[in-house]
């Protein structure tokens, strides 16, 4: 037993020295060296998730306006050129009507904001009132007939307008 208890002692002993030499190594703080190296691990670790993050933002697509995603036609893995459209994202709350055909006689007595109706072949006992939004100030030879682009803005909002649906404009003339 004696024995046994001075090899505890011999043990306790050794562990006070050990906790004592520890003691004095951090009693004044950190190693400066070790504080360095640690700040340095620290950096560049921070400098590693910075540079993750970012990548992670590359590989975000974020669209120019909030919409509906109408067609997708990417498969998975599919490798895309760098430029090339991928989806067709759509703005259903407002609509635009495009016309091409208002002849240069026709186009003189109508303006920004002229009061129209909109018809459409799929609906042809709806109207929907609009009004002019945009005259292209320069026409276009159409089989002998200057023509001019006119985007004309629809009020109604009908869950049954579809893209690329054939409609008939009136303009009111002032």
């Amino acid at each position: 037993k004696i024995e046994r208890a001075e090899a505890d002692l011999a043990l306790a002993r050794a562990r006070l020295a050990e906790a004592q030499r520890r003691y004095e190594i951090l009693k004044d703080g950190p190693d400066p060296n070790q504080l360095a190296l640690a700040e340095a691990h620290l950096d560049n670790a921070e400098a590693k998730l910075a540079a993750a993050q970012a990548a992670l933002l590359k590989l975000e697509l974020r669209a120019p306006f909030t919409g509906t995603v109408a067609s997708n036609n990417l498969k998975v893995g599919e490798y895309v050129a760098l430029g090339s459209p991928i989806i067709r994202l759509v703005d259903f709350s407002d609509w635009m009507l495009e016309t091409t055909d208002l002849t240069e006689l026709n186009i003189v007595r109508i303006s920004n904001g002229s009061p129209a109706v909109v018809t459409c072949d799929a609906l042809p006992d709806s109207q929907f009132p609009g009004r002019v939004s945009t005259i292209n100030a320069i026409g276009e030879n159409r089989q002998g007939d200057i023509t001019y682009t006119v985007l004309v803005e629809i009020d109604s909002n009908d869950d049954r307008l579809l893209w690329n649906m054939t409609c008939s404009v009136s303009i009111l003339a002032e």
